[in-house]
């Protein structure tokens, strides 16, 4: 269930938490949003590991933390219902990764990271259009500079 190198959920066990809260939300009506974490720039993931320890730390014990890859991390936020909501939470993550001093081989280094995400249901009706308009705001966070996050208008 959790990944051995940063200690949040395995990319697989998200999907099937991500699925099971559509399903959930369809039925009894609530929002959620997903958010996608990425370093800047790009690292060969020895960072993520402590990003892991700093964005969780910005979480509710409800929501959930996720390895995509060596470089991205995915948070699941259920019964968040507003975009300032979702933004508090975001720039949380921003400021503890911004402030925090990486120690990595003898010297030590700041990492910005960019952020994009979306709600179910206002801006998807399933999972899948949901992750593609994630990916969307990050990219479109990406464009904009280190330590942004974007969710959509």
């Amino acid at each position: 269930m959790l990944d051995d190198k940063t200690g949040v959920l395995k990319s697989g066990f998200f999907q099937y938490l991500l699925e099971t809260e559509h399903k959930r939300a369809s039925r009894y009506g609530y929002f959620f949003w997903v958010l996608t974490v990425e370093t800047a720039p790009i690292t060969n993931g020895e960072v993520l590991p402590t990003i892991a320890n700093l964005v969780q730390s910005c979480l509710r014990n409800s929501d959930y933390i996720s390895s995509k890859n060596s470089k991205r991390l995915m948070i699941l936020l259920p019964h968040l219902d507003t975009v300032q909501n979702t933004l508090n939470v975001g720039n949380r993550i921003l400021d503890r990764v911004a402030n925090y001093n990486f120690s990595t081989q003898d010297h030590e280094s700041k990492y910005s990271i960019h952020i994009g995400g979306a709600c179910f249901p206002t801006h998807a009706a399933d999972t899948s259009d949901l992750l593609l308009t994630v990916d969307e705001m990050l990219s479109r966070a990406k464009s904009n500079g280190g330590n942004k996050i974007c969710l959509p208008d």
